[in-house]
C-alpha cells in the first residue's frame, strides 16, 4: 500500500470515511487492523529531528535564558522533563503557549540539570537528546591563602588565589600595581625585602566577563634582636654604663630555627663574662667593657633557609665632668672632659681636641665644676599629617633635639628603621618619610639622639592611620537561598574600617533607608526577592566597598527548593568617591 499525505480538508474527509468503514472490519479482520495503522501513519506526518536550542548559547546567572524544542513533521504536543521528571513551570521558569519554549527569568545556578523535550502526534512521538544546562557565574569570594602580615627574609612564600566561578576563573597577580604572574599559585622561593607591598589577585571569568580583585598587604623582615631589660620601655635603646650586664635577644620567625652569634667576624662563644642560653637565642655579657661594642650579628637557619640580622652596636654612655683649669701665669682657659672610658678630651677657645696624655701637675691649682651644656635634650617628634589615610598620604616625621653635634636614629617598635623603597631617611637622619602609608605603619616610633657626651630617647609616637573599608562580609540567616513568603529574613554585614564604616542597604539598586549592620525583614514577601546589596562607606577615607547576595522568595511549600550554599552568594565592589553610590 502506497502512503500519501492529504492536508486538504476534502481529502481528510475521504480518509475519515475510509477509516470509519475499517472500524467495522476490525473484529473479523487482522488485515484491516494492520491497514488502520498504515492509514494513521499516512494521515499524520511522523515527528522527526527533535532537538533543543539554547539562547543564548552560554547561560549567565541572573540573566534571561531560554530552551526551545524544535521538531519536523506534524507536532500536536510538546512535553518537558528535568532530570527524567515532568517539569512544571513555576516562579522564574515559564512555558510559551505552544510549550515549545522554556524560559528562565532569570536563570539561576540551581537550575543546573539535564533537560529533555518530547514532541508527539497520535501516530508518533520522538524525544530530544538530553541538554545539560550549566549556568555560568562569578567570580565571587576571591581570596588569598598562604600569606601572613610579615614574612622572614630568605623564607619560601607560596600565595594561592581562589574564587568561586563557572567556568574556572583566570588569575592575574599584581605587586604595587605591576603585573608579576598569570597563574593561581605564585611562588617566591626566597623572600627579599623588595617583595614587601600590596599584592592584588585579579580573577576574571571569560564567559561572564566579570572581574573581581582581592588584595593582601605583606611585609618582610630580617631576623631582629634587641636589648631586654626589666621594666624597660617597649623599645630599649641601649644606655649602657661600663660594668653593666647586657642581655641581647635574637628573634626570628620560622620553624625549627637555630641561632649563632657573631661579634664582628668572630663567633661568640661562652666565656667567664659571656653566657649563651641553651637555645642560643639570648647572649648575656657581664661587666661590659669598651671592646664589647660590637657590631653583633645574629645568624639564624633551618632546613629550608637561613638569614643574618642587621648589625647591632652597643653605645657606651660616658659620664663626664668638665674641669676648668686656670693657670696663674696664663691668660687662656683649658676645659678638660674626663670620660669613664678613660678617653680624654680638652677644648681651647671652644675647639674640642683629643689628648691622650694629661699633665696632672696642674690638678691642685684648678677648681672643678659640672656643666651640662653639651648634653642632648629629650627629643620630640612631629608629623606633617595629623590624620593620614592609608595608601594616599606621605607622612614625614621630624625629630628635634638640642645639643652639640647631635646624631639621630629611628626605631619602629624594637626594630631600627632603615631606608626601603617606601621609607626614606634624610641625610642627617632627622626626618623619616613614609610614602603611601599603610595601617601597619602605626608605630610606635622612637627617635634616639646621641653625641660624644650623652644620649636620649623620645616618647613613643604613634600614627592614627585611617583605612578601609576592606571587603565586607555578609551573612544570611537560616543558611537558605530560597525563602517562603511570610518567613523571617536577617542579613548581617560588616567591614574592617577605621573609623567605623557607615552601612547602607539596597534592594535591586533601590535604597532601603536602613543604615545599620543588620537588616531584618520579619515577614518577607515575594516582591522583596532580588539582589540585596550592603554598601560600606568611610567618610574620612572617602572609600566604599559593597557585597551582594541574591535572595529568592516564593509562596507555598519549601521542601523541594534547593538548600542554601553559603559559598556562592557574594560579589564585591570597591572604589573611592566623595559620596555613597546609589
Amino acid at each position: 500500500m502506497r502512503c500519501e499525505y492529504f492536508p486538504d480538508a476534502l481529502y481528510a474527509l475521504q480518509w475519515s470515511q475510509m477509516l470509519h468503514s475499517l472500524f467495522y472490519s476490525l473484529l473479523t479482520s487482522a488485515q484491516a487492523c494492520h491497514k488502520l495503522c498504515i492509514y494513521l501513519a499516512c494521515f499524520f506526518q511522523p515527528v522527526s529531528d527533535v532537538k533543543i536550542t539554547a539562547k543564548p548559547g552560554q547561560p549567565i546567572e541572573n540573566k534571561t535564558f531560554s530552551l526551545t524544542c524544535d521538531a519536523s513533521g506534524q507536532v500536536d504536543s510538546i512535553h518537558w522533563v528535568k532530570n527524567d521528571q515532568p517539569l512544571s513551570p513555576s516562579g522564574h521558569i515559564t512555558l510559551s503557549a505552544d510549550s515549545k519554549t522554556l524560559s528562565f527569568n532569570p536563570v539561576l545556578r540551581s537550575d543546573n540539570d539535564g533537560y529533555k523535550c518530547t514532541a508527539s502526534n497520535p501516530a508518533s512521538k520522538m524525544s530530544s537528546e538530553v541538554n545539560i544546562l550549566t549556568v555560568n557565574y562569578g567570580p565571587e569570594q576571591v581570596s588569598i591563602s598562604g600569606s601572613s602580615d610579615n614574612v622572614t627574609v630568605g623564607a619560601e612564600l607560596k600565595l594561592t588565589c581562589s574564587a568561586v566561578s563557572q567556568p574556572t576563573a583566570i588569575f592575574t597577580w599584581y605587586l604595587k600595581g605591576k603585573l608579576i604572574h598569570k597563574e593561581a599559585v605564585y611562588l617566591i622561593k626566597s623572600v627579599k625585602l623588595n617583595h614587601a607591598g600590596n599584592y592584588t589577585c585579579e580573577a576574571f571569568n571569560s564567559v561572564t566577563e566579570e572581574k573581581r580583585s582581592y588584595y593582601q598587604v605583606m611585609g618582610t623582615e630580617a631576623p631582629k634582636y634587641f636589648r631586654a631589660e626589666e621594666n624597660s620601655n617597649p623599645v630599649s635603646i641601649p644606655k649602657i654604663q661600663f660594668n653593666d650586664t647586657v642581655t641581647l635577644t635574637c628573634m626570628a620567625f620560622g620553624s625549627d630555627v637555630s641561632y649563632q652569634w657573631f661579634n664582628g667576624s668572630s663567633e661568640v662563644l661562652d666565656t667567664e663574662r659571656i653566657l649563651l642560653s641553651v637555645d642560643r637565642k639570648t647572649l648575656m655579657i657581664s661587666g661590659v667593657v669598651r671592646s664589647d661594642d660590637g657590631p653583633f650579628y645574629c645568624y639564624v637557619y633551618n632546613n629550608v633557609s637561613n638569614s643574618t640580622s642587621k648589625p647591632f652596636s652597643l653605645h657606651m654612655q660616658c659620664e663626664f665632668y668638665q674641669h676648668l683649669f686656670q693657670h696663674p701665669s696664663s691668660q687662656f682657659k683649658l676645659f678638660l672632659f674626663v670620660f669613664t672610658s678613660l678617653t680624654v678630651y680638652f677644648s681651647i677657645r671652644g675647639v674640642i681636641q683629643e689628648q691622650a696624655i694629661l699633665n696632672l701637675s696642674f690638678k691642685s691649682n684648678y677648681k672643678c665644676q659640672r656643666n651640662n651644656r653639651l648634653h642632648v635634650s629629650v627629643p620630640t617628634i612631629q608629623s606633617n599629617v595629623p590624620n593620614p589615610v592609608e595608601f594616599n598620604d606621605t607622612v614625614a616625621l621630624t625629630c628635634t633635639a638640642s645639643g652639640s653635634d647631635v646624631s639621630f636614629r629611628w626605631f619602629n617598635g624594637s626594630s631600627e628603621v632603615l631606608d626601603t623603597p617606601r621609607i626614606h631617611l634624610s641625610a642627617d637622619k632627622r626626618t623619616l618619610t613614609i610614602s603611601g602609608v599603610l595601617r601597619s605603619d602605626d608605630g610606635p616610633f622612637y627617635c634616639y639622639v646621641y653625641n660624644h657626651f650623652s644620649n636620649n630617647i623620645s616618647k613613643p609616637f604613634s600614627l592614627d592611620i585611617k583605612y578601609g573599608p576592606d571587603f565586607p562580609t555578609l551573612s544570611v540567616s537560616l543558611y537558605k537561598q530560597v525563602y517562603a513568603a511570610g518567613s523571617s529574613l536577617i542579613l548581617q554585614c560588616s567591614a574592617q574600617s577605621y573609623p567605623t564604616a557607615q552601612i547602607q542597604w539596597f534592594l535591586n539598586g533601590t535604597s532601603l533607608y536602613k543604615r545599620s549592620q543588620e537588616l531584618e525583614i520579619r515577614k518577607v514577601q515575594v516582591d522583596q526577592a532580588g539582589n540585596y546589596t550592603c554598601w560600606a562607606f568611610n567618610d574620612v577615607t572617602h572609600r566604599y566597598a559593597a557585597v551582594h547576595t541574591v535572595i529568592d522568595v516564593r509562596g507555598g511549600l519549601m521542601d523541594s527548593y534547593a538548600p542554601y550554599n553559603p559559598g556562592v552568594r557574594h560579589g564585591h565592589v570597591t572604589g573611592r568617591n566623595d559620596v555613597l553610590p546609589g
